[in-house]
């Protein structure tokens, strides 16, 4: 079941200029690095199909299988070059890229284990990228 983003993040995305989905798209948002294990959770229990996803700052490597069994044709992964998940998303993203995935690596600048960024722009831009078909 689709879960709808909660006003405080409707009002943050809208700050970026991203116009979150109603509540009957399979559009699901939870905060965090947590939100990036909920999220393949998500995908992996085959609860729906989801067209990207966006993970920030989670030490995660998921399984193209796993991502095409949910639907997924775009992923972002993301993290700042002060967090401990930077080179490991690095790596995920620069295997699955040889598998095939559509994948792109967003580094979020000069910060730690957050989801905020030097540079909105990029991230709005990551974010509306998923969101486009492939």
């Amino acid at each position: 079941m689709p879960v709808a983003a909660p006003r405080r993040d409707r009002d943050r995305l809208a700050g970026w200029g991203v116009r979150p989905r109603t509540r009957t798209s399979r559009t699901t948002r939870t905060p965090g690095a947590q939100g990036a294990y909920v999220a393949l959770d998500l995908v992996g229990a085959r609860l729906g199909s989801y067209r990207g996803l966006v993970l920030i700052g989670a030490d995660v490597d998921p399984a193209k299988a796993l991502l095409d069994a949910g639907g997924v044709g775009r992923l972002v992964l993301a993290a700042g070059s002060l967090d401990a998940s930077f080179a490991p998303l690095q790596r995920a993203a620069e295997r699955l890229r040889r598998e095939g995935m559509d994948v792109r690596f967003l580094d979020l600048g000069p910060i730690g284990h957050t989801y905020q960024t030097t540079d909105k722009e990029a991230l709005r831009d990551a974010i509306a990228w998923v969101g486009r078909s492939s």
